[in-house]
């Protein structure tokens, strides 16, 4: 199932269990607040109507729990699991986690989003799915979020700046993923940029030269550089990579998530390596293909097991302040990355 396929069965009216995957985080994210707002209108039963697990608080038991509860004064209500660490779960886990999920029942009034980022799951392909890819699909339905077609990715940038009251041609629509790329968080500031420019100046059609003057040429960091650049104490880079995030409007969250995932793979890779193990079994123990292997171990091997955990630990007290203070959480963020480059 597509994106676009699930927005349209959203409208119908949802239940059961879903797998989110794929590259386009933009669409991933839009369609997830889509269904929070469509599952949990009341936001003063959120409490009681939404459950959301992730790395920390994920337990086989508590999410039984949370799928056999009933709602409050409502009909339906939402699960989200996030950042589960699905490539490095033993068999037991993963069987503790699908008999978990089995449990949902077809008209129970549950809705329950299984969210992947493309580091945390790796799919394979159309004709040679993974293992994990095929144990999941099993149970959940799948929905992928690829990268947009040229074609429909210009109609969205079109149809955005006409939302902002500005008129752009098709034309500039390709020159603008031309200069600033093809991501959706990166297009999506640019364009709210672009427009309030373009009205600031009495117009509503958008030129050429305003693409040339106001938008950013954009180089899509992966949460590795980032991760990479923190690690290496490079905290010019580290914070050039975070400002482009800020840009493209990446939720917090999200950024956080990634280089979570991120610090959680190279301290696997640390204990390993520090254990014997070459390349080759590592992939295996850990999922990970064996090429992302062997880029990873060289950022793993320059620290040890204790400043990755340590790493993790900040991320950690992030993640929380994020979701239970008022503070800016790119501020927090901002935070993150200063203490965790100088961790020794």
């Amino acid at each position: 199932m597509t994106g676009a396929e699930f927005g349209a069965l959203l409208k119908k009216g949802i239940s059961g269990g879903f797998l989110f995957y794929g590259e386009e985080t933009y669409l991933k994210h839009r369609y997830l607040e889509a269904v929070r707002k469509e599952i949990v209108p009341d936001p003063t039963l959120d409490a009681f109507n939404r459950y959301r697990f992730d790395e920390r608080s994920y337990d086989p038991d508590a999410l039984r729990g949370a799928i056999s509860s009933f709602p409050m004064m409502a009909e339906k209500k939402l699960i989200e699991l996030h950042s589960l660490p699905l490539s490095q779960m033993k068999s037991g886990e993963m069987s503790e986690l699908t008999d978990a999920l089995s449990s949902i029942a077809p008209d129970d009034g549950t809705v329950l989003i299984l969210y992947t980022e493309p580091e945390e799951f790796d799919p394979g392909t159309p004709k040679r799915p993974s293992s994990l890819f095929k144990t999941l699909s099993g149970i959940l339905t799948p929905v992928l979020f690829d990268r947009e077609t040229p074609a429909r990715l210009n109609k969205w940038i079109t149809q955005h700046f006409a939302a902002e009251g500005v008129f752009a041609s098709s034309d500039l629509a390709l020159r603008l993923t031309d200069y600033v790329g093809k991501d959706m968080y990166a297009l999506s500031g640019q364009i709210e940029k672009l427009a309030a420019y373009v009205r600031a100046n009495g117009r509503d059609h958008l030129t050429d030269e305003d693409i040339t003057l106001v938008a950013c040429r954009y180089r899509e960091p992966q949460a590795f550089d980032f991760a990479n650049a923190i690690l290496d104490g490079n905290l010019s880079e580290a914070l050039s990579l975070l400002s482009e995030k800020k840009l493209r409007k990446e939720p917090p969250e999200i950024i956080l998530s990634g280089v979570s995932t991120v610090f959680c793979d190279l301290l696997t890779l640390r204990l390993l390596y520090d254990n014997g193990c070459q390349p080759k079994e590592m992939s295996a123990k850990t999922g990970m293909h064996e090429y992302r292997v062997n880029l990873y171990l060289r950022t793993a091997v320059k620290k040890s097991a204790s400043v990755y955990k340590k790493a993790l630990s900040l991320c950690a007290d992030a993640d929380l302040r994020i979701k239970s203070t008022p503070l800016d959480p790119y501020v927090l963020l901002d935070r993150l990355v200063v203490e965790t480059a100088t961790l020794r």
